[in-house]
Parts: structure tokens; sequence; C-alpha cells
């Protein structure tokens, strides 16, 4: 016969007890987790080819597709989880052939075909208490025909189908993932992936640019392309389906040379990742 000390007994009753208890605290917090806000704003203009797009965000994706006229139509949602539905406001302006549409993070800033500022909000968690706003304000546009995009962001990805002008993408914190019926085009981010596709190009065309720090970058060109061309990577290897006259010392990591005639600068870089060209 097995006897059982009473102080174990002890124990076993206080591991239940604990268990319970966290149980409890873990059903507790799972019920007060906070439920995600959203809100949108909507806004368009008529806009002739020609014109150029400007669209500014910082917390938040961009998405870019064809409009079947000439109304530039833009849909923006705000969403939060902490902070208020007033911590982002939306900016659209026409001046000229310049249209500007920002995310305005906080109650200063500046929206501007020149120039854009606004503050990101910070938040966190201290003791139980949360201040400050996590918003993100993701954009869904529809281009019309012949507007060039100069479109830009922090944290978030973007995405372009259908653009018939110039295009200029930015990210440090996403992808890009963009074309064009008519380039030229520049794509940069620093922590994600690079993929682009021009299909023709004018004849004064401007540079052809490429560039992240961590990812891979993977360009689509016409194939009667000619360009004074420089692919570099650290780390990832180099493919190109167009024949490339060197200039210099070639290498597994770095080509630099001529497609075709020459004439315009094409750039393809990455520290971490693959360099690919491939032809139209």
């Amino acid at each position: 016969m097995w006897i059982i000390p009473r102080h174990t007994e002890d124990i076993r009753m206080n591991a239940r007890s604990l268990a319970g208890v966290m149980l409890a605290s873990l059903a507790a917090a799972c019920s007060h987790r906070p439920r995600e806000s959203t809100e949108t704003w909507s806004w368009q203009a008529d806009v002739p080819a020609g014109a150029t797009l400007h669209l500014r965000d910082v917390n938040g994706d961009i998405t870019v597709r064809p409009a079947t006229g000439g109304t530039l139509q833009v849909r923006a949602t705000e969403r939060w989880t902490h902070g208020r539905a007033d911590a982002v406001h939306f900016v659209g302006e026409t001046r000229g052939n310049d249209v500007s549409v920002c995310a305005m993070f906080g109650n200063r800033g500046r929206c501007s075909a020149d120039g854009y500022r606004a503050r990101a909000l910070g938040y966190g968690h201290l003791f139980g208490f949360t201040w400050g706003s996590d918003a993100h304000a993701d954009f869904v546009v529809a281009l019309p025909p012949g507007v060039t995009l100069d479109a830009s962001t922090v944290n978030g990805g973007i995405i372009v189908r259908g653009a018939t002008a110039p295009v200029t993408a930015k990210t440090v914190n996403g992808s890009v993932d963009a074309s064009t019926a008519l380039g030229p085009m520049a794509a940069s981010s620093v922590n994600g992936d690079i993929q682009a596709r021009v299909d023709s190009l004018g004849k004064d065309t401007g540079p052809l640019s490429f560039v992240t720090v961590t990812g891979n970058v993977t360009v689509v060109l016409p194939a009667s392309l000619s360009a004074s061309a420089n692919l570099e990577t650290v780390t990832g290897q180099i493919t190109s389906e167009f024949p490339l006259t060197l200039e210099g010392q070639y290498g597994p990591h770095h080509a630099r040379g001529t497609l075709g005639a020459g004439g315009t600068s094409l750039s393809l870089r990455t520290v971490t990742g693959n360099v690919t060209l491939r032809k139209r």
C-alpha cells in the first residue's frame, strides 16, 4: 500500500489551480484582443494623357490598375487596431499637369508634386497600456491611359498593372511588381523583390533602373532594346537573355557592357539575390 504524503497532494492541487489560472488568463487575453477597424476614402478627377500622378504613402500597399476612361479613381482604406480613426487623412489635388494623392499620418505634413512629408505613427505597449496608432493606409487606383505614375510607400508593396506611360515605383519594406506598355521605368526597394516588364520604349527614353538590397531582380524588356547595361549582385547569380558586348571584367556577380547599339542607361542591381534580364 502506497501512502501519499499530504504535502504531495497540496503540490498537485496547487499545480491544478495554476493551470486553471493560466487557461483563464489566456482565454481573457483572447477575448480582449483588439478588433481591426477600417474606414474608406474615395476621390476622382479627370486626368488627361501626359499628366503625372504622384501617389504617396508611408504604411500601406499600393495597387494600380488601368481605368476604362480618362477619369482617375482612387480608393483608400485605413486599417487600425490601436489609435483613432483620424490618425490618417487623405489629400487629393490637381495642379496643372500634376495630380497629387497622399496618405497623411498625423496632423502635420505636406502633399504636393514637388514634396511629401508625413510622419509615421508609432505605437507600443507597457504594463497593459497601449499608446499611439498602428494605422495602415492601402491604395487601389484606376489609372487613365497615358498618365505617368510616380508611386512610393515605405512599409508596403507596390503592384502596377496595365500602365501605358512611364512608371516610377519605390518602397523600402516590400516588393515591387510593375508593368507598363511604354517605358521608361524605375523600381526600387530595400527589403523586397523587383519584378518589372516594359513592353516598348520611346525614341528618346530615359534611364531604366531596377534596384533592391535584399531580394531578386527580374526584368522583361523589348527584344530590340539598345542600352548601356550594368548588372550587379553580391551573393547571387546573373542571367541575361540579351547578348552583351562586355566592357571590363565579367564574372558571375558583375557584368557591364552594351546591348545592341547602346544608348539608354540600364541598371539591375541587388546585394542578396539574383539578377535576371529577359527578352519580351
